[in-house]
């Protein structure tokens, strides 16, 4: 009896999976691979003597010297930017101060007058009806009465929007005093020369029977170069005894 033992072999060509690792890199076709360093993450530099430093510049890796900043380097560039903060810094302050001030002046100044400084009707005077008392012009009779008041531009063009008068109405919304406060300009140059009204405030519209300040809104475009501008106060009473009184104004922004 004969026996016949046959061997029989396989042959694959598949390769164990190669992966590259953390600054490897891997290229090649399955049965090809390459495994090499990579460049872009390893410095591939054949020669950089001992005391060099390695390092990537734009174009890739170089060899050179290694940049060390003195402490004392360090301390000394601290040292100026603080002295320059230092000089800087009040500048600045200067800069915000001059910003302030500018935009102040972008604003009209306040314009105010005590009524002892404006002129009454020589009516007024001669009959008796007025008499000044603490900057104040007083009624003392019966009737009714006017006063003018100046009123001037103190720094270039004015924006006033809002016309402020003191003054005592002693019965309100009565009917027994009034005071009546008009800012009023005449033209330069025209045909009309009669004053024409800016603003006005009428005591008999609030119930204030003591000493008050009101302010009225200015809608006006001042014009020093083709007007005059003056406050035109009337007082008015039908009793001697009820003093009412215009204290002064101001014009304001």
């Amino acid at each position: 009896m004969v026996f016949l033992l046959f061997s029989v072999s396989c042959r694959g060509n598949r390769e164990p999976p190669i992966s590259a690792g953390d600054g490897l890199a891997l290229s090649g076709t399955e049965l090809n691979r390459t495994l090499a360093v990579d460049p872009a993450r390893v410095p591939l530099i054949t020669d950089c003597p001992a005391g060099k430093a390695v390092f990537r510049t734009t174009t890739g890796w170089s060899c050179g010297d290694l940049a060390v900043v003195d402490p004392r380097e360090i301390e000394r560039l601290r040292t100026q930017a603080q002295q320059a903060a230092d000089t800087i810094g009040p500048v600045a302050q200067t800069a915000e101060d001059l910003r302030g001030r500018v935009s102040a002046l972008e604003h009209s100044p306040p314009y105010g007058m005590a009524a002892i400084a404006c002129t009454p009707d020589l009516s007024a005077i001669n009959g008796n009806m007025v008499f000044q008392q603490g900057g104040k012009l007083i009624h003392q009779s019966v009737g009714a009465f006017n006063a003018f008041c100046p009123v001037s531009a103190t720094h270039g063009p004015v924006t006033w929007t809002r016309l402020k008068v003191l003054y005592r109405d002693p019965d309100g919304l009565g009917t027994t005093s009034r005071v009546k406060a008009a800012l009023r300009h005449v033209f330069l140059r025209g045909t009309s020369t009669e004053p024409e009204t800016v603003a006005e405030l009428d005591s008999d519209d609030f119930a204030d029977t003591q000493p008050v300040e009101h302010e009225m809104l200015i809608n006006h475009v001042f014009d020093f170069e083709r007007s005059y501008y003056f406050l035109q106060v009337s007082l008015e009473q039908a009793q001697p005894t009820t003093h009412a009184f215009f204290g002064g104004f101001s014009l304001l922004d």
